[in-house]
């Protein structure tokens, strides 16, 4: 007996349709928030333009005034947000960052709340002097 499992889109959690929603190539618009919640930094008032691009395998790379500081992945998922206890959408960036010896990477990961998802991205870390961070779907 074979059965065959179809999905429909409607079918999905959450989680599984950002899968979809979140993969492509997307600009930043602005940070804001910090120690203060008062921070704003732009490209206009730092002079970095930055952008990520997310593939369906996981795969991330993120750059900054056209070059790229790092290939690396990310995840998403549906967990107890620390600031509010109770449950979110995240995305989870594992950032590589090299110390003293090239060779050395560590990796620290990111997790932020998923506040928008559509032709903008808000994203919230998920820490208490975080910053949210704005990008808007690049047209290719």
């Amino acid at each position: 007996m074979v059965l065959i499992n179809s999905c429909e889109k409607d079918d999905l959690t959450e989680t599984q349709k950002n899968r979809f929603k979140i993969v492509g190539d997307w600009v930043w618009v602005k940070s804001y928030g910090g120690f203060t919640g008062h921070d704003l930094y732009t490209p206009g008032n730092t002079g970095i333009t930055k952008e990520i691009a997310f593939f369906i395998n996981g795969d991330v790379i993120i750059k900054e005034n056209d070059i790229m500081v790092d290939k690396t992945d990310y995840f998403l998922s549906n967990e107890k947000s620390y600031l509010f206890n109770e449950k979110a959408e995240f995305l989870t960036i594992n950032y590589k960052y090299r110390i003293s010896d090239p060779d050395s990477i560590i990796t620290l990961p990111m997790r932020y709340i998923i506040e928008d998802l559509s032709n903008s991205m808000f994203l919230a870390e998920d820490v208490y002097d975080g910053y949210g961070h704005e990008y808007m779907r690049k047209n290719n």
